[in-house]
């Protein structure tokens, strides 16, 4: 079974779990302008 890409649905899984993590690093990011050192500190 030589499966060249992935399903539909993994597809999608997978694309839902990169937006979740882009939104999470911008979320880190506004938050850290408003209360600095609050969260993990630069380089992060």
């Amino acid at each position: 079974m030589a499966a060249t890409a992935p399903a539909p649905g993994e597809m999608l899984m997978a694309q839902a779990a990169r937006k979740k993590v882009n939104q999470t690093v911008s979320d880190i990011g506004a938050r850290q302008e408003f209360e600095p050192g609050t969260l993990a500190g630069p380089g992060l």
